[in-house]
């Protein structure tokens, strides 16, 4: 029974380990697409910097400047936004992580456990053994 016990919580060790390694690899997935957003917050922001508000220009190209300020604006919070919830997303998938973790430990834990069981319910019987053995000889000494 208790190679048995042993086998199937290898087994489940195992598929936790896989769970485990995929729940980390959609965690950097995420934390890469976090970055990806910022640095391209972060490269709008320079666009926005590099807009000349110079008053005297044509109005036409004041027009121009204005629409192209605003659609930054625009792109810029949309991407603000888009960080907020990956950002959400990849809280979640650390959150997924730790709980893969955690039953992973809990699973090997287990598994020592029951090999530390088995192996002194072995000691014990081979203890018996030995003891029956030298209860047998000095018997045997007396008769």
């Amino acid at each position: 029974m208790s190679a048995r016990l042993q086998n199937s919580l290898g087994t489940l060790i195992d598929l936790r380990t896989r769970d485990l390694e995929k729940c980390q690899a959609e965690l950097a997935a995420r934390r890469s697409l976090c970055t990806r957003v910022e640095k391209n917050i972060e490269r709008l922001g320079q666009l926005m910097e590099g807009v000349s508000t110079d008053a005297s220009v044509s109005t036409a190209l004041a027009i121009n400047t204005s629409a192209y300020k605003q659609s930054l604006l625009e792109l810029l919070d949309a991407q603000r936004r888009e960080l907020v919830l990956r950002q959400a997303e990849a809280a979640q998938a650390q959150v997924a992580v730790t709980d893969a973790a955690r039953q992973h430990e809990v699973l090997s834990q287990l598994l020592q456990q029951t090999r530390a069981r088995a192996l002194l319910a072995q000691s014990r019987q081979a203890q018996k053994v030995q003891d029956d053995l030298a209860t047998q000889v000095w018997m045997r000494k007396q008769a």
